[in-house]
């Protein structure tokens, strides 16, 4: 099996609980710099192993003049760690200190350091530096297929643009001829300006569709990119572990063969064990990241401006709106097929997960990594339909909806004063943890409400990957609840009818199971891919059936619950306690409240209507008394 570029033959070590890349400044700086930081840092550590392998080689050779070459080493040592920190490097500042009191060593002491020493040290340079190399060219390759696609892009967008220019000019002169504004045509004319007209709209089309296909492979290459960095941050933090402590093995040994070469050695030698001592490659790495760490990494997705979302660009109003609702549907799709793959995915680190043997470490991995990628593009892809769908409401003259990813979205104009959309990804949206419950289905944290009590109601299952709920309901509390539900209603009303009507504590109320399709279509609230949760008295209100089934109808809109009229219903009710509403489907109602009923459930929840707003309450909560 071929060895892998980012696997090192001296074995890995355990790892640190902080990633390498978020001490060096790996990502965190804006473009390549973090990683020429960390590159850096790494050779700066490759040159002092170089020099001490030097030093510690001179070191042998000129132990016949100890006396007269050791103040010469001690002061390159002292220079060459001078620079560095941690604990190990300065048990390495020790020595130095330590070469300046030593006056004269046995022969033998040189062939004891050449051997133990030095060979190593150089083993230790050269494997590292064929290592760092690898690393460092596939980062610059993913780094050059960056660029090559943002240029490709950047050129694609300038043609779009220019194709939508010209084709609203001969659109315009289409018009004018057609009304009779301008100069008259001749059908020779015309006909050959409805030809330029085709070939104006082909070209916008083209145009289109070449600058789309540009932003997503120069945002899957930047995500290629994004990988290769922290891949080979991971390796830089392996390669330093593994320096680290082979220097302070070397420094064990040097310690070993300058005691034993004479007595007189061991005051100066025992002036080393301290710092050896307090030697700790842990610490060392932590030191580092506090000195050059500089914070959380946040990606930047560039978006895709097009033309008929600014409404400065002048366009008609009719084909914007076509072009419009052209990207929607087609941001849309895409959106399906990545969910779609996301959900294959996740279906793969589930089976990874748990059957251990059936991939290997980097098999995982590997399926880690295409999570992350599957989870920014949906944010890339949910991003970009935001944007197109707040265009579209605004020239329908409609709200601008909310989405999570809102606040995450920078706009500004370029040097060519063209819109340029940036979606700064937040830590939520690259959550690494793969719900494996066989309840869940999708990874925990993820917005499914995969069950609904017996006692609280329904609620809105938002088709945005990106909407978070605002309560997680507990999946075996929910179970062991509903297995009393029927034990625990008949208890309060025996409680109830003993209190004849006396207002006491509130029965206990149990969750009851979340029904699909909804359980009461009177109070279904219609919500958008974009639509976040909305207030209280949004979802406290209801729509009528017609409105329900004109709302399906209307995917692009946000819908929100609102009052029913008034409609004949199935008796009264008075409260006997007061209840708090949990969810948005539900009615509070206080203690002498008459409630008209207009259905009941058997599970314990009826349907009714207070000061003309529908919702459900607690059987248990009333009693009837028409």
């Amino acid at each position: 099996m071929p060895e892998s570029p980012y696997s090192s033959p001296i074995g890995r070590l355990p790892r640190t609980p902080q990633l390498f890349l978020s001490c060096v400044g790996i990502q965190q700086k804006k473009g390549h710099n973090g990683f020429d930081e960390l590159r850096r840092y790494i050779k700066s550590g490759g040159e002092l192993c170089k020099e001490l392998a030097v030093i510690m080689h001179e070191r042998a050779e000129l132990e016949a003049s100890y006396a007269k070459g050791m103040q010469k080493l001690s002061v390159k040592l002292l220079k060459a760690s001078k620079e560095t920190m941690g604990t190990v490097n300065q048990a390495w500042q020790m020595v130095g200190a330590e070469m300046e009191q030593e006056g004269e060593v046995h022969k033998n002491l040189s062939s004891s350091l050449a051997d133990d020493v030095v060979k190593p040290l150089r083993n230790l340079i050269e494997t590292q530096h064929k290592i760092r190399k690898g690393v460092e060219g596939m980062v610059d390759k993913t780094t050059r297929n960056v660029h090559e696609w943002r240029t490709a892009e950047s050129k694609s967008k300038k043609t779009c643009y220019g194709n939508q220019k010209d084709n609203e000019k001969i659109q315009d002169m289409m018009l004018e001829a057609r009304l009779g504004r301008g100069k008259t045509l001749t059908d020779k004319e015309t006909i050959k300006m409805e030809k330029q007209r085709r070939k104006a709209e082909e070209a916008v089309q083209k145009g289109d569709l070449d600058y789309y296909t540009c932003c997503i492979k120069a945002e899957r290459a930047r995500l290629e990119w994004e990988t290769a960095i922290y891949k080979g941050s991971n390796c830089f933090q392996t390669l330093e572990e593994e320096r680290l402590q082979s220097l302070h093995d070397l420094i064990l040994k040097y310690q070993t063969h300058t005691k034993d070469a004479a007595p007189k050695l061991v005051a100066c030698v025992a002036t080393l064990e301290e710092p050896i001592t307090a030697c700790d490659v842990e610490k060392d790495i932590q030191t580092v990241i506090a000195a050059k760490g500089t914070g959380e990494n946040l990606p930047e997705q560039l978006l895709p401006d097009f033309y008929p979302e600014d409404m400065n660009n002048i366009m008609n109003r009719e084909r914007r709106k076509e072009s419009l609702e052209k990207f929607v549907n087609m941001l849309r799709s895409d959106l399906e097929r990545e969910r779609r793959g996301k959900q294959g995915v996740e279906n793969l680190a589930k089976a990874l997960q748990e059957t251990p043997t059936f991939g290997g470490e980097d098999s995982q991995q590997d399926v880690n990594d295409k999570l992350q990628h599957m989870k920014a593009m949906l944010a890339y892809l949910e991003a970009a339909r935001y944007k197109v769908q707040c265009s579209l409401d605004e020239l329908n003259n409609r709200p601008r909806m909310t989405h999570p990813l809102a606040k995450h979205i920078e706009v500004h104009r370029d040097k060519t004063g063209a819109s340029v959309s940036i979606l700064k990804v937040p830590p939520w949206v690259r959550g690494n943890s793969v719900d494996t419950s066989p309840v869940s289905g999708s990874p925990a944290g993820s917005p499914n409400w995969n069950d609904r009590g017996t006692a609280d109601g329904t609620s809105v299952q938002p088709d945005s990957d990106f909407e978070i709920d605002s309560i997680i309901l507990e999946k075996q509390k929910i179970k062991s609840r509903n297995s009393t539900l029927e034990t625990t209603v008949s208890v309060a009303k025996s409680e109830h009818s003993v209190r004849g009507g006396i207002v006491g504590s509130p029965p206990i109320l149990l969750p009851r199971c979340f029904m699909q399709p909804f359980r009461y279509p009177s109070l279904m609230i219609i919500a958008d891919e974009f639509s976040s949760q909305g207030s209280d008295r949004d979802y406290q209100s209801a729509v009528t059936g017609d409105d329900v089934l004109d709302s399906i109808k209307s995917n692009d809109e946000a819908h929100y619950a609102r009052p029913l009229p008034s409609i004949p219903t199935g008796g009264r009710c008075k409260a006997l306690y007061d209840y708090e509403a949990n969810m948005y489907d539900e009615l509070t109602i206080r203690t002498g409240d008459i409630i008209n009923i207009h259905e009941k459930q058997p599970d314990g929840w009826w349907v009714g209507e207070l000061e003309g707003v529908v919702g459900i309450f607690p059987a248990t909560y009333v009693e009837e008394i028409d």
